[in-house]
This record gives structure tokens, C-alpha cells and sequence, in this order.
């Protein structure tokens, strides 16, 4: 994806625990709960797990329906 001064912008696809926490998901050690009880999907990488950016834009992006 380029911008129009031929700046390139990466766009994330994953985020870590870590990243979740920074975002204001709740503390670190909350996102890790979440994850081990099933509620926050992951895909391990060696061994780190790693929260899709699909799931997130899913779950915290879109307006409430009315």
C-alpha cells in the first residue's frame, strides 16, 4: 500500500497479548485469560500467539446494531 509521497504504510495482520493490552483491551495478564479460556481466538507462530487483525476489527470496530 503505497500513499501518495510514495510513502509505504504496513498494515498489521496480527497483534500479540502485549499489543492488545497497549490498545486498551484490558491488562496483559486479562487478554492471556481470555486467550486460554477460548474467548479470543490466536494463531501460534512458534511460540508466540498472536490475535488475528480480522478478529479484532470483527469484535471492537463495527458500530452496535440497533
Amino acid at each position: 500500500m503505497t500513499v501518495n509521497d510514495g510513502v509505504k504504510l504496513m498494515l498489521k495482520i496480527a497483534y500479540s497479548a502485549k499489543e492488545l493490552s497497549e490498545l486498551g483491551l484490558g491488562s496483559q495478564s486479562h487478554v492471556r485469560r481470555m486467550i486460554k479460556a477460548g474467548k479470543i481466538p490466536v494463531v501460534k507462530l512458534g511460540n508466540r500467539e498472536l490475535i488475528s487483525a480480522y478478529w479484532l476489527d470483527e469484535n471492537f470496530q463495527k458500530p452496535a446494531a440497533d
